[in-house]
């Protein structure tokens, strides 16, 4: 069993674009967190997930049955409208098969990322399990795995 085994089950409840190509999908037991807000004296709670799942200067495309459906390529809010569609499925496996890594869905839904923008150096994608552990999922196929 790898560290990214604890992914196959867990609910995608949210999932959102970030900035440029970037989106980040919230999975498994929702859970409340206390942040500090940068240049104020007030903390904030935020929602995440016990896994949370980073894409992250790479070209991703979300397919359905074999078509693409959308892509980071898209206009913001289009790739909201697009990944939105992952919300309430659970992964059924995150796997690598040269060039890509590819996160698939229960309800039929896959994202394929590779490389893109990225440099060889640099991850296409995290996965953060828990509070401190983080692994990286770089462009040929090795996993990172960081505290």
């Amino acid at each position: 069993m790898t560290d990214l085994d604890i992914l196959v089950g867990l609910l995608c409840w949210q999932c959102v674009p970030g900035v440029g190509t970037c989106f980040t999908a919230e999975l498994g037991t929702p859970r409340f967190r206390p942040r500090d807000r940068y240049g104020t004296r007030h903390r904030c709670v935020e929602l995440e997930g016990s896994v949370g799942f980073w894409a992250y200067l790479c070209d991703w495309k979300l397919k359905r049955d074999g078509a693409v459906v959308g892509c980071g390529d898209d206009p913001h809010d289009v790739m909201a409208d697009r990944l939105v569609l992952l919300q309430g499925s659970r992964v059924r496996r995150l796997s690598y098969t040269a060039p890509a890594w590819r996160l698939e869905l229960d309800s039929g839904y896959a994202v394929e990322m590779t490389e893109g923008c990225a440099t060889g150096s640099d991850a296409v994608a995290h996965v953060r399990l828990g509070d401190v552990r983080w692994c990286s999922l770089m462009p040929d196929g090795r996993v990172e795995v960081g505290a």
